[in-house]
This record gives C-alpha cells, structure tokens and sequence, in this order.
C-alpha cells in the first residue's frame, strides 16, 4: 500500500521518486499505524512533497515509531493531531504552490508572518527555496 501511495503522489507531484531507503521500509512494517491506511497515505504524501531524492527516507517521513509508541502522536492528542494537520496544511501548500510563500500564506488564509513563525516552530524552514525567503526570519524566543 505504501508503495501504491508513493506511486500516485509521486505521478501527481511531477517527482522521480523509485522507492524507500531501507531504513524507511523497516520503519514502515514495525509502526503500528494508529491511523491506519489514512495515516499512512498522509505520511506518504507529506513524504513525497519533502523528499529531495529519488527515494523516500524515514526523515521525509518524520516517521520514529518510539513517538508513536509512547502516544505522543496518537490519536487522543489533540494537540498532536493539531500539529499534525497544520505541518500537513503547510508541506502540501509549499508543494502546490512550489515555495512562492506569499501564495502559501494566502492559500492557507494566513499573514505572512504567522506562516514564517508556523515554518520556524515546525521545523519546514529547509524546505522552502532560499530563494523564497525574502527577509529574514524573526521569530521570537
């Protein structure tokens, strides 16, 4: 299944993507995926939208399944399912809109700046062009 996932959202997104390292593939059999097929289709998704290669790795995925062991990303947090939402929010809208910031922040109903604290807390700043950043990144502490 996640092979199919990564075949469709590879096509869709224009990425010569072949596969998974075999680090991600031996991440994928031993989480338990509480969210099932939807969980997993998601991670694959935002996987291809992040990935900079021609294979997914577990970083792409932002895949440890200690997390998801211990229940900080299960399903009862809301909090974790908040975060999970907006970083998908976000990965998807850079994806679509290939980095233009200013389009992100208005597809996702956002001001700028709120987007460039959400990349900074999220940790998605690498994942936008340099180029797309155009003033620097004051996030307060």
């Amino acid at each position: 299944m996640a092979m199919l996932f990564l075949k469709r959202t590879a096509a869709l997104h224009r990425k010569p993507i072949r596969g998974y390292t075999p680090d991600a593939l031996n991440a994928l059999r031993s989480c338990p995926w509480p969210g099932n097929v939807r969980e997993l289709n998601n991670r694959v998704r935002r996987a291809v939208v992040m990935a900079e290669g021609a294979e997914i790795t577990m970083q792409d995925m932002d895949l440890t399944c200690e997390a998801l062991q211990r229940g900080e990303d299960s399903p009862d947090s809301l909090r974790a399912a908040h975060r999970r939402i907006e970083v998908e929010l976000i990965v998807r809208a850079i994806g679509m809109h290939r980095g233009n910031l200013t389009r992100v922040a208005r597809d996702l109903e956002v001001s700028r700046s709120t987007l460039y604290r959400k990349l900074h807390a999220y940790k998605l700043e690498r994942f936008v062009p340099s180029t797309n950043l155009t003033y620097p990144m004051v996030v307060p502490d």
